[in-house]
């Protein structure tokens, strides 16, 4: 993800955009930020993630694993992927 004060990269895991209860803020430049899901984002990476279950479903059968925890895996990488950055709707009317 890419900060859209100061165009640098944000990681997914970052402690300061993981933060529940408070403002979120970039850990680079400490300007406020929003996380959302970018539609567009998810629809282009449908298909990949998809192909990419079909196999993983295999593995997890393979060793044992029910499907569905490939299912619920492969959903979590791509709300992981199709994460983006942008500025809180009351900080940009400041």
């Amino acid at each position: 993800m890419k900060c859209p004060h100061c165009l640098q990269h944000v990681s997914v895991f970052s402690r300061s955009i993981n933060k529940f209860g408070s403002m979120q803020l970039c850990p680079k430049c400490n300007q406020p930020v929003k996380t959302y899901l970018s539609l567009k984002w998810a629809a282009i990476l449908f298909i990949p993630v998809f192909v990419s279950l079909q196999s993983i479903k295999l593995l997890f059968i393979n060793d044992g694993f029910s499907s569905s925890l490939a299912t619920g895996f492969a959903c979590g990488l791509l709300v992981v992927l199709s994460m983006r950055l942008k500025v809180p709707d009351d900080a940009a009317s400041s």
